[in-house]
């Protein structure tokens, strides 16, 4: 069976429910692993907030379980509070990094796929070289590593560093729904310059700064600043968002 069958099948063991969670799991242990440089990652349970709505610690173990269960990942320890009995973190092992990619895909765009064509096998290959690098759509702005290129609705494309921080951060917010924590960006950033003495607004200097870099990058790419401050999102003590406009 090909990792992309693999993938497709791995959506239809969850609910339309939980495929949020999955995703916002699955992204979070992708960028811990750095586009899989590091095959085992610690997860701390409240890390997944790719999907802005909470998950409860235990419920996170529970899928956690079944990706397992599946063939994704290997649990090799879990921590749990005792006096609360709840999941706290766990060392994960990536058991093959393309096929977790993979299934970030696939749960990305559920909706892409025909659930009884799914389960007969019989689903058209959309992803036929798997060493290709991906083209993100979001928000009218198509970033394409191939390339090395960003370019927004029908201007004129321009180019960018796809080893730079802020186009790093662009891919993780065009890459999940929701909020992005500054805990997360950080990880994948490879901040440094956490601060704890700071007010909690103000710990992470480093990604405040790269995000004003990115907002540089993306008004170069032809965007008004009204109309990047309607899709670009702040929450206060928490991250940021790449969030589509309502029409």
């Amino acid at each position: 069976m090909s990792i992309n069958q693999k993938a497709k099948n791995i959506l239809l063991k969850f609910s339309n429910n939980d495929v949020p969670y999955v995703l916002a799991l699955l992204v979070t242990i992708s960028n811990l692993s750095e586009n899989g440089r590091h095959r085992i990652v610690h997860l701390e349970s409240g890390m997944s907030f790719a999907y802005e709505n909470p998950i409860h610690p235990n419920a996170q173990k529970d899928i956690l379980n079944k990706l397992q269960e599946l063939g994704l990942i290997e649990i090799k320890e879990t921590l749990t509070d005792k006096s609360k009995g709840l999941f706290e973190a766990a060392s994960i092992l990536i058991k093959d990094f393309p096929y977790l990619n993979k299934c970030v895909h696939v749960f990305s765009y559920p909706q892409n796929y025909n659930y009884s064509e799914i389960e007969n096998n019989a689903v058209e290959e959309q992803y036929d070289n798997e060493e290709s690098i991906e083209v993100l759509t979001k928000c009218n702005f198509v970033l394409d590593f191939n390339t090395a290129t960003l370019k927004y609705k029908n201007n004129e494309q321009i180019e960018i560093s796809p080893e730079s921080k802020p186009i790093k951060l662009l891919k993780l917010l065009m890459s999940v729904d929701g909020y992005v924590t500054y805990r997360e960006m950080a990880k994948l950033l490879d901040s440094s310059t956490f601060n704890n003495d700071n007010p909690l607004d103000n710990r992470y200097p480093e990604i405040h700064h790269i995000r004003k870099v990115l907002v540089k990058i993306l008004r170069s790419s032809g965007i008004t600043k009204n109309d990047l401050n309607l899709i670009l999102k702040t929450k206060r003590s928490y991250g940021y968002a790449l969030i589509q406009k309502n029409h």
